[in-house]
């Protein structure tokens, strides 16, 4: 348990570390050495590798955390489990890449108008999507052998800091473009094999697939599980990646690489919720085994209470600085362009802030398929939003319509777990943390000008920092974070 709780305080650390990193690459590292449809070239062959990737396993991620410990057992190499893991996610590859050769050409085209990069280099999606999908395998199967740490390390923070390199290079015109899209793919593909030759360093699982053990009604078994989840797992990661793998059909390229970059800024409101998820999950799946359904009420209200607090905080932040902010990145490369955007998706992420751990709650009760079936509902919606919105609209199309996918998914999640399971999340703190950020946002208003822009977001921040913590201390909407006891448990808790 103590080796279980040191990964886990690691992987919390790796995961702040990546988002430093991460944005540190996407608003800083790209915009300034990469012309917007350079940006936009390598983020939407990523986004459609990353689709396809998603289909090659069928499920089979979902499959090695329900099915491995089965067939643990180290003398015996685990009776052949990862060739079996290895040889499926191998024929879900040869399938998924002859679906998309089919439609190869009706693809091309598609992009041919107004973004013909995409076309000159979409073949690279094949060997692309191949290296994310065994990315993907190769860490849950680390994760089930309880070595995550190192996978981690790998897949949040190298598959953000070997492709800064390429670009650097790239920047300092030491390769061409053709070998810098071709060393921004390896990159994955050299992370790939590092995650490999771990696996076998740490458990030398090659073998032969025990008959004896890999039955015929337990590969059935495993097929039809792994199966249920495939789409499941297209559909989540289409509705992140849809509006980026789409937007260069309609819109040029280098619109496309702008709104990559923008879109990503409202992430951070989203932060806090992605960390308690992962806190939450256990709990929940441990409440509703012994049917404790109290406590998942309770951790539903408590959560949606607190992350609608700092969400509505983060939001401000983001919305409040973002004109200053985009103009701290080149402005000729037209990045302003995008702040309607942000604008837009933030109010999809805040929406799914205030819904707080719904996903926990239905994926881990008895009434997680229609949980499934919602996700791939939604992603044809959106598809079909998508369809609609960025021709019309453009840049802001496309964000309206993943805001709208967003507060859709969401809805629709919290809607059913009220009428279903008889819990929701909101009550009258709820609206005071709402009428509280409407006030704050007419600070939109106040216009600071200390004559930089990095001090003018500062002087702004901390100005609606304190506004809105005095506001939420009169409307006593969390009144138990302003007394000093509580703080005082707080740090005993944490050993501080």
């Amino acid at each position: 348990m103590g080796e279980i709780k040191k990964q886990g305080l690691q992987n919390v650390a790796i995961a702040n570390i990546a988002t430093v990193v991460g944005f540190a690459s996407v608003l800083v590292v790209q915009p300034y050495l990469l012309k917007p449809e350079e940006i936009g070239l390598i983020r939407t062959l990523y986004s459609l590798s990353i689709l396809i990737s998603s289909l090659v396993p069928m499920g089979m991620g979902n499959a090695v955390y329900k099915f491995f410990p089965q067939f643990r057992d180290k003398e015996n190499k685990h009776h052949g489990f990862f060739s079996f893991m290895s040889l499926y996610v191998v024929i879900g590859f040869i399938v998924a890449a002859l679906f998309v050769f089919i439609f190869r050409e009706k693809i091309i085209d598609a992009y041919s108008v107004k973004s013909p990069l995409i076309s000159e280099f979409f073949d690279y999606v094949f060997p692309f999507s191949f290296f994310l999908a065994f990315i993907s395998v190769f860490s849950i199967y680390s994760a089930s052998l309880f070595k995550s740490s190192f996978p981690a390390f790998l897949t949040e923070i190298t598959t953000k800091l070997f492709p800064v390199v390429v670009i650097t290079a790239y920047y300092l015109k030491w390769i061409d473009i053709n070998t810098f899209v071709l060393l921004y793919m390896l990159c994955f593909g050299l992370i790939a094999l590092i995650l490999l030759a771990y696996i076998f360093s740490i458990d030398k699982p090659l073998a032969p697939i025990s008959r004896s053990k890999f039955t015929n009604s337990k590969v059935k078994e495993i097929l039809i599980y792994s199966g249920s989840f495939s789409f499941a797992a297209l559909a989540s990661l289409g509705l992140k990646n849809l509006d980026i793998a789409l937007i260069g059909i309609y819109v040029p390229l280098a619109m496309a690489g702008v709104y990559a970059t923008v879109a990503i800024i409202p992430a951070v409101i989203e932060m806090p919720l992605h960390a308690l998820e992962k806190i939450a999950a256990a709990k929940i799946s441990d409440a509703f085994t012994h049917d404790r359904i109290g406590e998942v009420k309770n951790i539903y209200y408590r959560s949606s209470k607190y992350l609608f607090l700092v969400g509505g905080l983060l939001f401000l932040g983001v919305n409040l600085n973002i004109h200053k902010l985009l103009w701290l990145l080149p402005k000729e490369k037209g990045f302003w362009q995008g702040e309607t955007v942000v604008y837009i998706v933030s109010l999809g992420t805040l929406f799914n802030v205030a819904t707080s751990v719904n996903n926990p709650i239905l994926y881990n009760s008895k009434h997680y398929r229609y949980g499934l079936a919602m996700l791939v509902f939604l992603t044809v919606v959106s598809y079909i939003n998508y369809s609609i919105f960025i021709p019309l609209w453009g840049m802001e199309g496309a964000a309206f319509a993943t805001a709208l996918s967003s507060c859709s998914y969401n809805f629709l999640k919290f809607f059913f777990i009220w009428k279903k399971m008889d819990l929701q999340p909101f009550n009258i703190s709820s609206l005071k943390t709402l009428l509280l950020i409407i006030a704050c946002s007419f600070l939109w208003f106040v216009n600071i000008d200390l004559g930089s822009a990095t001090l003018d977001i500062m002087a702004m921040s901390l100005l609606v920092t304190t506004l809105y913590l005095i506001g939420a201390y009169y409307l006593k909407i969390v009144p138990e974070l302003f007394e000093m006891k509580h703080f005082s448990d707080i740090k005993k808790r944490l050993g501080l």
